[in-house]
């Protein structure tokens, strides 16, 4: 995944308990009226089955066959090859339904975009490795609704254009070579990007200019940060201008520390596809960073109005508000970590962080402190 560095400074993460969600998934709606597709309730229900760690929902949902005939018909391929074709779609499909449960997922926007269809707009949170934004096709296929297609927003690309590359390159390659670029495009869908790095070693130069080839590059690199800001760097003077790789390049230029391009190219983002708390709660981190404090401190202003539950801007915020001496606030940003998102805070261990030393002797984070030990001997455990 992409993205991966926007708020790692974050280190209160390793010590909070986060809020959980509710534990039991509902029943998935296999029937929508044939009138007016129950768009919402499909989308509830696989947000809820997704965010409890089942894929089955996902995975039983999707629905190949558009995507298998329109690249049939355009890359005129036989049933070989087509066998090919289905097995790596559903390798690609098991691939994003493992990306979905790792992260935290929450619908954003539904909107119909024909008749009996409609495009679903998501957020992928990974808390510290970051954010990635995925929109969904969906359509109605015999009174039953189904995703088709899907849009990642972190390459730029939709399935059905990822696989059309794929086999179209293959298809100028000689053989040997186009397995070793079938088995650099598995090994990047499943996370294997030792070997993805190795594979690519053996495919010409020529081709590893490629910006199909260059993409799968770019996240087999992440898995050491040299690499992956070499990548990042060789992928921007080539591809850079392209507004499709918005999110490769914001990682690029927060490794360079061009935060001020990096503020333009989430703006841009947002106006185009949607203003997400997300996108200024990053945003806030890239200011915090760069020790515009109060510049982070609006950003998570911004967020908050955006979606008051998203967890993450307000430990931005935390952080951007002691750094301003805002101690009052702070304590305030503390509260709300342990009455909405039932955070166990520990005095002592916050006064220990780094920079917290003003806040900790301060009478604002002094009787806060007081208030949680007086719980804590009362309940007998932390707040």
């Amino acid at each position: 995944m992409n993205t991966r560095s926007t708020i790692a400074f974050l280190c209160l993460l390793a010590c909070l308990q986060p809020f959980n969600a509710a534990a039991n998934a509902g029943k998935f709606n296999r029937k929508p009226s044939i009138e007016q597709p129950n768009y919402a309730a499909f989308m509830a229900d696989l947000q809820l089955n997704m965010n409890q760690g089942n894929t089955d929902l996902f995975e039983q949902s999707f629905y190949t066959l558009p995507i298998e005939n329109k690249l049939r018909r355009r890359l005129h391929m036989n049933d070989a090859v087509l066998h090919q074709l289905k097995s790596d779609l559903r390798t690609s499909i098991d691939a994003m339904a493992d990306k979905i449960v790792q992260g935290q997922i929450k619908i954003l926007r539904v909107v119909p975009s024909a008749s009996k269809q409609a495009k679903m707009l998501i957020r992928l949170d990974y808390g510290t490795d970051g954010l990635m934004y995925v929109q969904f096709d969906i359509m109605e296929i015999n009174n039953t609704l189904r995703i088709v297609d899907w849009l990642n927003h972190s390459t730029g690309m939709t399935l059905s254009d990822t696989l059309e590359q794929l086999y179209t390159l293959q298809n100028s390659l000689p053989q040997e070579q186009a397995k070793s670029l079938n088995q650099l495009y598995l090994s990047v869908n499943s996370n294997q990007y030792a070997d993805a790095l190795a594979t690519l070693k053996r495919l010409p130069k020529s081709l590893q200019n490629n910006p199909f080839v260059m993409l799968l590059k770019t996240e087999a690199s992440a898995v050491d940060e040299t690499l992956y800001m070499q990548a990042l760097a060789e992928f921007a003077v080539r591809f850079g201008r392209d507004e499709r790789y918005t999110w490769i390049m914001v990682d690029h230029y927060y490794y360079q520390q061009d935060f001020g391009t990096a503020h333009k190219l989430l703006d841009a983002f947002a106006n185009r596809v949607i203003r997400d708390a997300a996108i200024y709660a990053i945003q806030g981190s890239f200011a915090y960073v760069n020790t515009d404090y109060a510049g982070a401190i609006r950003f998570c202003r911004i967020a908050m109005k955006l979606d008051p539950d998203y967890r993450d801007t307000y430990l931005t915020l935390l952080y951007a508000l002691i750094a301003n001496h805002n101690f009052q606030e702070a304590v305030l940003v503390l509260e709300v970590l342990q009455q909405r998102f039932s955070f166990k805070l520990d005095p002592m261990m916050l006064a220990s962080f780094d920079g917290f030393d003003d806040f900790a002797k301060s009478e604002p984070f002094l009787d806060w402190a007081q208030k949680t030990l007086d719980n804590t001997l009362e309940t007998g455990s932390l707040p």
